[in-house]
């Protein structure tokens, strides 16, 4: 309980301290999907922070489209790898209109297991991500 009180506090200080956009998870991760809305921010600064993100997080990016707003991006085992040694592969779309961006993301484990959620990758990504956009 104690937690949760202090996340919260935590949370609002950052909110309060980050007036200048408006970072929002909409969904998180159910269904190994998730919908990140921000406010305040251009394309470009979205698009930057989103490649930077995953570069920091040891994904390879395989396909970019900055026309398209879409990145295809995967994780491996290791710096030498064969072709089925995927970890993950994240599929990422940026879309934009006038007032704010929305970034949909779309994990997909390498395997089979159903345990390998795509929660704890998620959550440092958008964590990262929220880093990144407050700079």
């Amino acid at each position: 309980m104690k937690r949760l009180f202090v996340c919260l506090f935590i949370l609002i200080f950052v909110m309060m301290a980050q007036a200048k956009f408006k970072f929002e998870v909409t969904q998180e991760m159910k269904k190994k999907e998730a919908e990140i809305t921000i406010t305040g921010k251009t394309f470009d600064e979205v698009w930057k922070a989103t490649t930077r993100t995953l570069m920091s997080l040891k994904f390879q990016i395989k396909e970019s489209d900055k026309e398209g707003g879409t990145i295809l991006a995967l994780k491996r085992k290791g710096l030498f790898y064969e072709n089925g040694d995927v970890l993950s592969s994240w599929s990422i779309m940026i879309e934009s209109d006038e007032e704010e961006i929305i970034l949909f993301c779309v994990y997909n484990p390498g395997s089979d297991n159903p345990l390998s959620a795509g929660k704890r990758p998620f959550k440092q990504f958008h964590k990262k991500l929220k880093e990144r956009l407050s700079e």
